[in-house]
């Protein structure tokens, strides 16, 4: 196990401060979302989950995965490899 991460919630509406969470382990990493190290996640913003009432800010869960691969895999999707591709550069420039 990771000694970067320790068990905690999945943070749902992420503010800057907190601390990102992995959304498949739960366990918390030690880099804040809103930090320079974010791009190191695949985010994935849910619209579904999206208030249907008058509330504000409307925004959407937030999930960050370790790699788009995770993302796939637990969604049972396949994303663009142009897509993917670019999230690696700019992972890389972290």
């Amino acid at each position: 196990m990771d000694r970067d991460y320790e068990k905690d919630e999945i943070i749902l509406h992420p503010t800057d401060g907190k601390y990102i969470v992995e959304a498949i382990s739960g366990m918390k990493t030690r880099h804040l979302v809103g930090s320079k190290f974010e791009p190191l996640f695949w985010k994935m913003v849910d619209v579904l989950s999206l208030p249907s009432d008058d509330s504000t800010p409307k925004t959407g869960k937030t999930f960050f995965f370790t790699s788009p691969e995770a993302y796939e895999a637990i969604r049972h999707v396949e994303l663009n490899e142009k897509v993917k591709n670019t999230w690696r550069k700019k992972r890389l420039r972290v």
